[in-house]
């Protein structure tokens, strides 16, 4: 439906009664006048499971029309909660912590079946942690939480943590991507359209700092997170060494580990080492754009990819090179590196490089023939095998 425009709206009706349907209107220049024929559609379709309304004029009133469609018998129980309702997507809107309380009191109720919640970027502090707690220790069904982007910071964190640790909460993902100021990271991303992808450039200052006990905590107490992406925070290697003390303990279960951009070096990466020989869950990590890493933190990193406990099958393209931009193959490549990708059998990765010489290519088909080199995909604008 390119470019689909309210006057036209009803005329698509009977495309939304074909079968089982995702649709998906994404920046179709919908506006507020088009949303009674939509909610007119919520009434009558018996199959459509998804639809998208992203980057849509909708504002308050159109909202508030879909919501009538939503509350339509056939969503509801006997006691008037949409039990059909698995995933609730928000981002980029000016939600701020009053329209999140307000949220959470529905999200709170016992017939609530909202499985996965996206808050990105919708403006909110610590101030709405202590009820996104609360429903974290009782909402059984909630399995993701998405907050990047949200200035919440380490007290914000804290209030999260209660309610994670708590044995009644479920929640298998979180993601805490957190720049320092909501509105700029908001102006940020819809000039550069990057929403549904990775964070750009102006993305630095952060709202969690190295303290990091409370995440440790949970990750040796709660038996379901398996995926934490705290992606662009300034942890520190003091932040991350607090974590390996959770990822070291028998109870976590941890699975996936974003540290993209955490401002960390050579130092953490004992920690790091140490975790990884331990932790019998741990198969993805990303380290991306740690340009502190350097030569010694990657040998570190390396050496223990090459133990038989090591579980880890995923390593983030850029996380071991030395450098981001413009890399060449003498730093990925490096020795260590390719001898960690021939000694481990279950390690794979995907490797990008921009130069060539010679001698690096010789080096990377030596190993890249190693039977046990795993490297599923090595890509490069310059480089031709």
């Amino acid at each position: 439906f390119p470019f689909l425009k309210s006057s036209l709206l009803s005329n698509y009706n009977k495309c939304f009664l074909c079968g089982p349907f995702f649709c998906r209107l994404e920046k179709c220049g919908l506006i507020v006048a088009c949303h009674k024929d939509l909610s007119s559609v919520l009434h009558i379709n018996q199959t459509l499971k998804e639809l998208d309304l992203s980057y849509n004029d909708l504002g308050s009133p159109g909202v508030e029309d879909l919501c009538k469609g939503l509350k339509h018998p056939k969503y509801l129980s006997p006691t008037c909660s949409n039990q059909t309702l698995v995933e609730l997507e928000l981002k980029w809107n000016r939600l701020g912590d009053s329209g999140v309380k307000l949220l959470c009191e529905g999200l709170k109720c016992q017939y609530s079946r909202l499985q996965k919640l996206v808050l990105w970027a919708c403006e909110l502090t610590a101030d709405c942690c202590g009820v996104l707690s609360s429903v974290l220790s009782t909402r059984k069904s909630l399995a993701e939480v998405n907050l990047n982007l949200n200035e919440l910071g380490d007290s914000g964190l804290r209030w999260l943590c209660t309610g994670l640790k708590h044995p009644d909460c479920k929640l298998q993902k979180l993601g805490c991507w957190l720049v320092c100021g909501a509105k700029a990271g908001q102006e940020h991303g819809a000039q550069n359209n990057w929403p549904r992808g990775g964070a750009g450039e102006a993305i630095a200052s952060c709202g969690l700092t190295d303290n990091c006990g409370v995440l440790s905590s949970v990750l040796s107490t709660s038996q379901t997170l398996i995926e934490l992406s705290l992606n662009l925070n300034k942890l520190g290697d003091s932040g991350v060494k607090q974590l390996c003390t959770g990822l070291k303990h028998p109870n976590c279960k941890l699975q996936k580990l974003g540290l993209f951009r955490c401002d960390l070096t050579a130092d953490c990466c004992g920690d790091l080492s140490s975790a990884l020989g331990v932790n019998q869950f741990l198969t993805e990590l990303d380290l991306k754009w740690n340009r502190q890493l350097g030569d010694s933190g990657v040998k570190i990193l390396c050496e223990k990819l090459k133990h038989p406990n090591c579980r880890l099958k995923k390593i983030s393209r850029e996380s071991l090179m030395l450098r981001v931009i413009d890399c060449s193959i003498k730093n990925f490549f490096k020795t260590p590196n390719l001898g960690c990708l021939g000694h481990n059998e279950k390690f794979f990765t995907s490797a990008t490089a921009s130069e060539k010489s010679q001698t690096d290519l010789f080096q990377v088909v030596d190993h890249l023939k190693n039977p046990d080199c795993l490297i599923f995909s090595s890509r490069s604008q310059s480089l031709l095998l």
